[in-house]
């Protein structure tokens, strides 16, 4: 699960990049904002969309939507209140549900559903999440637009998706692959390496990009719900030497206690 510090740092990026594609306009505030405000009145009024490739219940997304709403809340004690402009910001939230729903059919609709909600409400900035919001929604439908986005966790490389455009920037997610298998071969009787994880696109990208910083072909398991990931880890113990559980929840089934 995302932790606070990371959310707190995130969010404080996300803004940032707001603030600085406003630049342009007369009355965009110059710093973070504290508050949000519920006065549709205010002049200086902001919309910002966040556009979730998962569902509300994964950690990973609720992690970052208690730092997008901390941030608007005016919550982050560690900065100067005093060089703070308040402005009126209203948050939406729209969850592609891919991660639990990944037929090209689902997710096609999920993205048109997403982009009418953009083309109707007219976000001053869009904030997604994980690469599916990316492949099905930004690349398709908003590459180079007026609309600003600003992404987060896409697995290791953006380039497949030909980021940055000028409209988008934002960051990529990766993990310390080599430093892990060093020091579990301090553990380890040999040197396979598997590596099981829920079926998903940024699942296997994680494989691929493995394998690539690694130099060598692993022994990759991706399952598509908790019967199966039972099964595939029982027999992956006799496959390899040093063992890589990815993130366990969104598998289908998925029981804490069995």
């Amino acid at each position: 699960m995302i932790n606070k510090h990371f959310s707190q740092i995130l969010v404080k990026l996300f803004f940032l990049i707001f603030i600085i594609s406003c630049g342009n306009n007369n009355d965009a505030p110059s710093k973070i904002p504290d508050k949000v405000l519920n006065n549709q009145n205010l002049p200086n009024k902001k919309r910002i969309l966040y556009v979730d490739s998962y569902d509300e219940t994964y950690p990973w997304v609720q992690g970052i939507t208690r730092g997008i709403q901390g941030v608007l809340n005016g919550q982050q004690k560690n900065w100067n209140k005093n060089e703070i402009k308040k402005y009126d910001i209203e948050l939406k939230i729209i969850h592609l549900d891919s991660k639990r729903n990944q037929s090209p059919e689902f997710i096609g609709k999920a993205a048109q559903n997403a982009k009418n909600l953009i083309d109707e409400w007219k976000p001053d900035v869009v904030i997604a999440s994980d690469d599916n919001a990316s492949k099905y929604l930004i690349v398709p439908f908003f590459k180079n637009s007026s609309i600003p986005f600003v992404f987060c966790g896409i697995n290791w490389d953006a380039s497949e998706y030909g980021f940055p455009f000028k409209n988008v920037t934002g960051m990529i997610e990766v993990q310390l692959i080599e430093r892990i298998i060093e020091e579990l071969k301090n553990y380890g009787k040999g040197k396979k390496i598997g590596f099981i994880k829920g079926d998903s696109l940024s699942s296997r990208k994680e494989g691929e990009q493995f394998e690539k910083y690694l130099n060598k072909k692993i022994n990759k398991k991706f399952v598509n719900n908790f019967a199966d990931w039972k099964r595939e880890y029982i027999e992956i113990q006799n496959e390899v030497d040093i063992l890589l559980v990815g993130n366990l929840d969104g598998i289908p089934g998925w029981d804490q206690n069995a």
